[in-house]
């Protein structure tokens, strides 16, 4: 009798938990395995890293698993504790709790014959077949090296706002009194607003155009006639998206294939129009001198180094940031920090400050690979000349036919404002979940989930979850390595000129084509509602995915 296939997920939030699922109903003998390093599941919505006012961006409706509906008012936004809550349901529901290991922290992996060895912080060492690692792109933090030597305040990162929330936000004698906040994105602005509505003054420091992401694009959507953002994500908005993963049909060869001078022009002027029509709504049309210095780096909504910023409709934010008493904005590096002084290199210091929360974004850590896994970040001086070279000429390659497909993308910021110097090598995963080294294509043994930046989270991670577990299990095929390497180049490529040299793999906009390509690669239906204007028109759920599973095992016995 075969022995069980032993399975390890290294991840326990969306996509672990749509990973384990998967893998279940695939193949219900395997022995499962989930590591998460936090006490709780949800990863970045877990009880460790949630805080009261902590809102999803994606509201209900959108923000669930397609056999398991969320049970909330479709529309309505969703504080982090139901998230959590929804997840724990999740996991209950298809008995995934008695697979979990929580609170245990993944040291190395390391291969030894045709067995991975999973070394944990409790002197333990898991053996496995297959590995999954659905860590995401948010689960360790980056903090930029900057002196703060004798600085008496807590200096954090945005990922531990949770456990340093009451001292914060406390009020009163012995409370802070000024808080500097450091980054553009979202989670810089979730931290500002919680200081802000805890009573604190905050500076706000932002670097200058060019140097990092941010300030993100501010929208207040959600009072767009009184509606939510996410009725406008049907697949109609797709045809404007200069999509790599969709470049052939009439609305491509029309809009952004460059053969057709009206199509071009219109498509221009749709992204431009969108960023003029949001800077006429608050909080931009008030002007302040905090707003002029928060104003999208780039005239067209086109092109942007971060994901947009969607507010909520909190008027504490919009109100500081007009009058400019207790919320200051700043444009400019932190070079220093100590006893109660933020210094700029500009020659402003903040001074009295209580506190600071670094929103500095994430770092992929690597290092728990031994050896390093070829198509994760790694520094440049690991490749080998070859290897190097290699990529060099794919990428050479890879520019010119993005330029050829989307001529629009010449126009992009990246080639002038945007010269960040590479620190690492990029994310060259095939699909953004497969290592195309021939020893784990062979073995079928490595897959990861939720590597990519995008706004269609859980049907992503369930798509992303079939595709790579069927790899897995030997149920499909994937084309030869040098195709999909030059694929990989392809979307690098694509990503540095739309996102703005992003340092993670983005499809913000592009997504459901995404999505739609690995529906095709499992030989699934890609258009799963009913009638033209629904499918066009009416945003896609996770439940248009019901059942996606089921019907791609009934394919493979037909076959």
């Amino acid at each position: 009798m075969a022995l069980a296939t032993r399975v390890v997920i290294i991840g326990a939030g969306w996509g672990g938990l749509a990973a384990a699922k998967t893998y279940l109903q695939i193949n219900p003998n395997i022995q499962l395995t989930i590591i998460d390093a936090a006490q709780t599941l949800g990863g970045v919505w877990s009880l460790e890293r949630i805080h009261p006012g902590l809102i999803a961006d994606s509201p209900s409706g959108l923000f669930d698993f397609s056999d398991l509906p969320m049970n909330e008012k479709d529309w309505q936004e969703i504080p982090a504790s139901k998230v959590f809550e929804y997840l724990s349901q999740y996991a209950d529901r298809f008995s995934l709790l008695e697979h979990m290991r929580l609170g245990v922290r993944v040291l190395k992996c390391a291969k030894k014959g045709e067995e991975w060895l999973v070394s944990l912080d409790t002197n333990e060492v898991i053996v496995c077949d297959k590995l999954v690692v659905a860590t995401g792109l948010a689960s360790d933090a980056y903090m930029p090296d900057i002196p703060r030597s004798g600085f008496t305040g807590p200096v954090i990162h945005s990922r531990e706002i949770s456990p340093y929330f009451a001292q914060f936000t406390k009020g009163g004698d012995g409370g802070m009194r000024s808080v500097t906040v450091y980054g553009g994105c979202k989670s810089a602005i979730d931290a500002v607003i919680m200081c802000l509505e805890a009573g604190k003054e905050v500076d706000w420091v932002i670097r200058q155009v060019g140097e990092g992401n941010g300030p993100g694009l501010m929208v207040e959507l959600r009072k767009w006639w009184g509606h939510h953002p996410a009725i406008f994500t049907g697949r109609w908005k797709n045809v404007w998206m200069p999509s790599i993963w969709n470049t052939e049909g009439w609305w491509w060869r029309f809009l952004h294939s460059g053969t057709n001078c009206l199509g071009t022009w219109l498509n221009k002027r749709v992204w431009r129009k969108i960023a003029e029509t949001t800077i006429k709504l608050e909080p931009y049309k008030t002007g302040s001198e905090n707003v002029k210095k928060l104003m999208p780096e780039s005239e067209s909504a086109l092109f942007s180094s971060s994901c947009l910023s969607i507010l909520h409709g909190n008027e504490t934010f919009t109100k500081s940031l007009h009058e400019g008493k207790n919320l200051r904005v700043h444009r400019a590096t932190i070079t220093s920090m100590s006893a109660d002084k933020v210094e700029l290199p500009n020659g402003t210091t903040l001074r009295n400050v209580d506190g600071a929360i670094f929103a500095t974004g994430w770092t992929y850590k690597t290092d728990v690979f031994e050896p390093l896994i070829p198509g994760l970040p790694m520094p440049f001086s690991s490749e080998t000349p070859s290897e190097q070279e290699y990529w060099a000429n794919l990428h050479k390659d890879a520019e010119k036919e993005v330029l050829a497909r989307l001529p629009i993308l010449a126009e992009s910021p990246m080639s002038t404002t945007y010269q960040r110097p590479l620190l690492r090598t990029p994310f060259r995963l095939y699909r953004y979940i497969l290592p195309t080294s021939p020893a784990h294509l062979k073995a079928r043994d490595l897959i990861f989930i939720g590597l990519l930046n995008n706004t269609q989270t859980a049907i992503y991670d369930e798509v992303s979850a079939l595709w790579g577990v069927s790899f897995l299990e030997g149920l499909r095929d994937v084309p030869p390595k040098v195709e999909m390497d030059r694929h990989i180049a392809l979307v690098n490529a694509w990503c540095e000129r739309r996102y703005l040299g992003a340092a993670t793999p983005a499809a913000v906009g592009e997504v459901q084509d995404v999505v739609d390509t690995m529906m095709k690669d499992l030989g699934l239906e890609v258009k799963r509602k009913k009638g033209w204007f629904s499918e066009w028109f009416v945003p896609y759920r996770a439940s248009d995915y019901k059942g996606m599973v089921d019907d791609y095992l009934k394919g493979v016995a037909r076959h």
